[in-house]
């Protein structure tokens, strides 16, 4: 290419010879390297001129127009501020600035993004760094700008502002599922799901009524009541957490009884139901399976059962009647004379030993047993005085005392009955049960005895006497037996005694 030429001409308005040649212009031009100057140019311009035509090398510093193509070391950039018409170098003339989108790094930027400086993910605006999430400045699109990308400070890496929801556990919350599903296992309030939250979690809880009542409609479990749950709800009698029906609490939550039809194994042996369960039967009221001894007679099984299973007394101990003597109490005349005869002749065989019984029904109501005293006869059986005084207990010196503290009293088939109240407890066989201390007018507990008496046939002496008292009993009290209304009559009784 052609070289560059440099041509002096006087600033518009100046005046040829003078000392303002220091302002001349310099104008770059193209073609050979020689100097053009202007002939109107005299003075310090002239010589200069002259200077330059005559010797090429001249010094660029010593003389600005110097050809820079002659001399290489001439420099070719004179600072546009002291001739601002210098044209045709390489520098543009445009002094560097932030936002060149040219990154200078001489200058100390790092980045330059032109005009887009300042936005987010470009260089900033004194292009130093770029506008990213975590740089502590909020830029648009960022809500939040906290300088770092940690979650957990109320401004996530995303620079969000963290909240329930956004699928990213921050602080203060338990989870963040990312879903506004209230039932799952994370609720919109970004807590775990647990029984009491009032939000039923979904697969899992039955129910979630908020609160920590147990008994109510929903339990602290969570659950619907149910009978079963452990749980005594309104209008359950019990709930002890089965559906068993042979404890305690049956199967629908009502207290097991007698006659539910359920054997609760604890208390019972056997349950046939409502209304089927009889003393009188293979399962008694009481739910327990009849056995001889349990003071129960089960008809058809048992003759009797006086609660013991003693193989010697009235009532033997598999349930058979052991007696000598049988009376059955009703309105007419059951008991004759010589009824004793029997027991008198067992215990004359040398047997030693003596038990009665009252039964009401089929319920033994007294019983005890004793040991004879002195040997029997017909005449003399607890007494050996003579039958004219054997209606007054105080003469009755062979008295057999029972096992429990009871005095029993039996007069000879040849006892005078006398006149009066007193002595009808003579006149014939008669037995009379006191209690310890024996008053024969005010405290007898049990009398048996003929309504004819056996010596006068004729009916007693005792105040209101009739058939249906042959067995006289108030239930184990004393009775006043000469008093107007006489002795208690004990009707539907039956009376044994045994000699054995």
């Amino acid at each position: 290419m052609d070289n560059p030429q440099f041509s002096l001409g006087a600033p518009s308005g100046s005046t040829t010879g003078g000392s303002d040649s220091a302002a001349t212009d310099v104008v770059m031009t193209t073609g050979p390297a020689t100097t053009d100057l202007p002939s109107t140019s005299t003075g310090g311009m002239s010589g200069m001129a002259s200077g330059m035509a005559s010797d090429p090398t001249t010094d660029a510093t010593t003389d600005p127009t110097t050809d820079a193509t002659t001399d290489p070391t001439t420099d070719a950039t004179t600072d546009a501020t002291t001739d601002p018409t210098l044209t045709g170098s390489t520098d543009t003339g445009v002094t560097p600035i932030c936002g060149d989108n040219v990154q200078q790094p001489e200058l100390g930027e790092t980045c330059d993004d032109g005009v887009n400086n300042g936005l987010y993910g470009f260089c900033n605006a004194m292009c130093t760094a770029k506008l990213v999430c975590g740089d502590d400045i909020i830029t648009p699109p960022e809500a939040c700008d906290d300088g770092n990308e940690q979650p957990g400070d109320g401004c996530d890496a995303a620079c969000v502002f963290e909240s329930c929801g956004n699928g990213v556990v921050d602080q203060g919350e338990a989870c963040d599922d990312g879903n506004p599903v209230d039932s799952d296992a994370c609720t919109n309030n970004c807590l775990a799901a647990q029984c009491g939250d009032g939000v039923i979690h979904a697969g899992v809880e039955q129910c979630d009524d908020g609160n920590a009542i147990n008994d109510d409609a929903c339990s602290n479990a969570c659950k619907l009541p149910l009978c079963g749950d452990d749980i005594q709800q309104p209008g359950e009698e019990c709930d002890d957490g089965n559906i068993l029906n042979t404890d305690g609490c049956v199967g629908t939550c009502k207290l097991a009884t007698c006659g539910d039809g359920f054997v609760d194994k604890n208390s019972e042996q056997c349950d046939l139901g409502p209304g089927l369960n009889k003393d009188s039967g293979q399962c008694t009221s009481k739910c327990q399976s009849a056995k001889c001894g349990d003071g129960l007679v089960y008809i058809g099984t048992e003759q009797c059962d006086d609660a013991n299973v003693v193989e010697t007394d009235v009532c033997n101990n598999i349930c058979k009647l052991n007696y000598c003597l049988r009376v059955e109490n009703s309105n007419a005349e059951n008991l004759f004379g010589g009824s004793l005869d029997a027991c008198v002749g067992q215990q004359i065989m040398g047997k030693k030993n003596v038990a009665i019984a009252l039964f009401q029904g089929q319920k033994p109501v007294y019983s005890s047993v004793g040991q004879v005293v002195q040997t029997w006869s017909l005449a003399n059986i607890t007494s050996s005085k003579s039958g004219d005084v054997q209606y007054d207990v105080a003469n009755h010196d062979n008295i057999i005392s029972l096992k429990n503290g009871d005095k029993l009293m039996i007069t000879g088939h040849k006892a005078d009955g006398g006149g009066g109240c007193w002595q009808a407890m003579g006149d014939g066989y008669g037995i009379v049960v006191y209690p310890a201390m024996p008053d024969p007018i005010k405290n007898p507990k049990l009398m048996v005895m003929s309504y004819k008496g056996g010596v006068t046939s004729t009916p007693r002496m005792f105040p209101s006497w009739s058939t249906s008292r042959e067995i006289s009993w108030s239930s184990g009290q004393g009775m006043a037996v000469c008093d107007p209304a006489g002795p208690v009559p004990a009707t539907d009784h039956v009376f044994f005694l045994h000699v054995f």
